[in-house]
């Protein structure tokens, strides 16, 4: 196994693949959203790596300025399917690199140069579908958790509105110090068993039920608060609007946090 030392640390969230062709080759590259990172960048400011060099376990990735990429969130499907990847290729990646990343890069392109059927065999595609099912219970298992939360209605530059989330988030930095940062985020989707992703936030983990205070500070009625007692449900964004088309002075103005 080969150890990359003294490369500056990178965490990438929202990520995509790019590839180069060159004289009859090709390298990899990956195009995502900053995290945690030891190179002095604003978290989530847009990021692209240089050449790929190398995978030493998983969704550790290294390239050749000297960089060391931890991934922390799924693959981006829409970044990829707008760069012509199959459903198929994606689900190989859906959380990272697979360990056999490189026959099913090599064999996916060299389909694709040859405009020949780029479908990944069987055999192949099986090992890493078993690799992403365990890929998605790190990402869950380490992912940070929000505390004393809450929701609102916020008023959007293009005159909708979305649902955004609030709260106390709890993570470990990478000395395995715990940190609590307060957040308010808009919410992308609701994940599976009490997980939900937001914009620039791949996985949070809810803790317990809603900040019933806070929602009753912010002028929601106990009826409508009971839907979220214990978690947010799946259809959160239809219990919104039905409340909204009955309350319109709930929507707040839009401030950019």
């Amino acid at each position: 196994m080969v150890f990359y030392e003294n490369f500056e640390k990178v965490e990438l969230i929202n990520w995509s693949m790019k590839f180069h062709e060159i004289e009859n080759d090709f390298f990899i590259t990956l195009e995502g959203l900053i995290g945690q990172n030891s190179i002095g960048i604003e978290p989530f400011t847009p990021y692209k790596t240089n050449r790929l060099i190398g995978r030493q376990n998983i969704n550790n990735l290294f390239f050749d300025n000297n960089t060391h990429v931890i991934i922390r969130s799924s693959i981006s499907k829409t970044f990829m399917e707008r760069d012509g990847f199959t459903v198929q290729f994606m689900l190989c990646f859906k959380y990272g690199f697979p360990s056999n990343w490189t026959d099913i890069i090599k064999h996916f392109l060299t389909k694709r140069i040859f405009e020949e059927d780029v479908t990944i065999p069987n055999d192949m595609a099986e090992i890493a579908f078993n690799d992403q099912i365990e890929y998605q219970k790190l990402l869950l298992d380490n992912a940070p958790v929000l505390n004393d939360w809450y929701l609102r209605c916020v008023n959007m530059p293009n005159g909708n509105y979305r649902i955004w989330i609030g709260g106390i988030l709890k993570e470990k930095d990478d000395k395995g110090v715990i940190e609590e940062i307060e957040i308010f985020k808009e919410i992308r989707k609701v994940e599976s068993d009490g997980f939900i992703s937001c914009i620039d936030i791949p996985y949070i983990k809810i803790n317990e039920g809603v900040d019933i205070d806070k929602m009753i500070e912010l002028g929601y009625s106990a009826k409508f608060i009971k839907n979220f007692l214990n978690e947010l449900p799946d259809n959160y964004e239809k219990l919104f609007h039905h409340y909204v088309a009955n309350n319109p002075g709930i929507k707040e103005s839009f401030v950019n946090k």
